[in-house]
């Protein structure tokens, strides 16, 4: 009953030690997930802030004042691209490189298949 005794002691010790290196690890994972959301939470709040400024500017824009429909209208026409000044998407490109690919191998007329 000795040894029973010994080994049982041994690893209770062991265990305890285990717990300990977890919850110390645990406590360090605490405090970094603590100071994640701190620079999230200040992400945030600056993104507000620089947000608000935006708005305080558009508000006091004259043009915006008088007729703020057409202000956004020229804003947008102002800063989005053309039309037709984008670029190919790469999936028409995929499709016209399949298209040509098929029409260079159709057939000119009826041909037998030979057994």
């Amino acid at each position: 009953m000795g040894k029973t005794n010994s080994r049982s002691e041994s690893s209770s010790t062991c265990v305890d030690d285990e717990l300990r290196e977890a919850a110390q690890h645990l406590a360090e994972f605490v405090d970094a997930l603590a100071s994640m959301r701190a620079q999230r939470t200040f992400k945030r709040v600056s993104i507000v802030l620089k947000e608000g400024n935006q708005t305080e500017t558009v508000l006091s824009n004259p043009a915006f004042k008088s007729d703020p429909l057409a202000a956004n209208n020229q804003n947008l026409e102002s800063t989005q691209p053309d039309m037709d000044e984008q670029p190919a998407r790469k999936y028409d490109k995929i499709r016209k490189k399949k298209s040509e690919g098929n029409k260079s191998k159709a057939s000119t007329g009826p041909q037998t298949m030979e057994i």
